[in-house]
């Protein structure tokens, strides 16, 4: 089973990504900041990370690095703030991709699927 780590401190998009992703097929890990997220990595290498620019702890952007370097894993970092300024942050820290909020469950399980199948 495909795994995706998803880093979102609030609770309320995290339970929408965490059913949308479980519901679509895919073994899920949520945490709710950069230790946590840190420390899920060490234990395990995902397929795909979702992760919120905005933590409480520091930036999800400085997260990317990390993520690179366990493996070859696609990451998608989501914000409410979608400039085209905020994605070219988001590129140059390593991301796949930017997703803005609020999040479409279908866009997401999309989004899950193509990396998912880039990865296979």
């Amino acid at each position: 089973m495909s795994s995706i780590l998803v880093v979102e401190p609030h609770s309320t998009p995290r339970r929408l990504l965490e059913y949308v992703l479980v519901n679509a097929g895919f073994h899920v890990t949520a945490v709710c900041d950069l230790a946590q997220a840190r420390h899920s990595l060490q234990a395990s290498v995902p397929t795909v990370v979702f992760c919120e620019v905005d933590l409480p702890d520091g930036s999800g952007l400085d997260f990317v690095p990390d993520v690179r370097a366990a493996g070859a894993v696609h990451v998608v970092m989501l914000s409410t703030r979608t400039r085209p300024s905020d994605l070219e942050l988001a590129i140059a820290a390593g991301a796949d991709e930017l997703m803005g909020k609020p999040l479409s469950p279908a866009r997401l399980r999309a989004v899950a699927d193509v990396h998912m199948r880039v990865s296979t």
